[in-house]
């Protein structure tokens, strides 16, 4: 009797444990390998892009989710889409870029003040942006893109800078319809 409540107990405890350690091994990896699919080649040193199916509104709901699941908060929303609609008769422009195109601008607290203690001129990083637009035109084609923080020249400021991306990228990623 003590001996097999022993073994069962034992069971129990390894069960829990090797499902505790595919859990962390499965969030090791990145997400936007299982949802979306990055647009541009990923060498491109100034933006990432990636294109999700799917209307805008349920998109950008997933991506404001995504910021603020976070316990970010978004500081801006600019309306790009309605600005380029509104300003292109003033400059004699009929034609219609995007159906509709927003960029959210937000921080992280904590990752913003890591990035300008290892170099105060990284400041041109933050507030961190992602867009998400349609294209006029496209439909069901959702894009989400964000500008790759600034190259470093120290290593402290490369090793939180690749931190920023990955924060993005995960965002990103959260926010695409398979």
């Amino acid at each position: 009797g003590r001996y097999r409540l022993s073994v069962e107990k034992c069971s129990m405890r390894t069960a829990f444990r090797t499902a505790c350690l595919a859990l962390m091994i499965a969030m090791s990896f990145p997400l936007h390998a299982a949802s979306g699919q990055l647009l541009m080649d990923d060498t491109d040193p100034g933006r990432k892009i990636y294109v999700s199916q799917g209307t805008f509104e349920d998109v950008r709901e997933n991506l404001e989710l995504a910021i603020t699941g976070r316990g970010m908060v978004i500081s801006s929303i600019f309306d790009i889409g309605d600005m380029l609609s509104r300003t292109g008769g003033d400059i004699g422009v009929a034609t219609a870029v995007f159906a509709d195109a927003q960029a959210l601008a937000f921080c992280s607290a904590v990752l913003s003040r890591e990035m300008m203690e290892a170099d105060p001129h990284d400041i041109v990083n933050c507030p961190y942006v992602i867009a998400v637009y349609s294209l006029a035109g496209e439909a069901n084609r959702v894009y989400v893109a964000f500008r790759r923080p600034a190259p470093a020249d120290t290593d402290a400021s490369k090793w939180v800078l690749r931190k920023v991306e990955a924060l993005l990228d995960d965002i990103v990623a959260e926010s695409l319809i398979p």
